[in-house]
């Protein structure tokens, strides 16, 4: 099982290729998802230094987060998303559908 910080797999995870803009202190970084749950998200980045620890990220398909940056590598980073119950219902049935209209398991 791959590790994103998305609240220790409480969710399932969904492996794509989407693209992203993330904002870490305010400086906007592009980059693709390269899995999705509705605790979070990793993300592949452009290398460079990133610092912050709070990120605001939108997901081509999927819509806006905030939350808390829980891992980082050279180039990319993982994310938790700090979300309400509403919120992650929300996410839940747009990723369901995502699966179901890609095909995907």
């Amino acid at each position: 099982m791959s590790d994103n910080g998305d609240d220790n797999g409480r969710w399932p995870r969904l492996a794509v290729q989407i693209s992203a803009e993330v904002r870490i202190e305010g400086v906007p970084y592009v980059g693709v998802v390269n899995d999705l749950s509705v605790g979070g998200t990793s993300m592949r980045l452009t290398p460079g230094e990133r610092d912050g620890k709070e990120a605001e990220v939108s997901i081509d398909d999927f819509g806006e987060f905030e939350g808390a940056i829980v891992r980082r590598w050279e180039d990319g980073l993982a994310l938790e998303f700090s979300l309400e119950e509403e919120d992650q219902f929300s996410l839940e049935e747009d990723l369901e559908a995502f699966r179901r209209e890609n095909d995907l398991e």
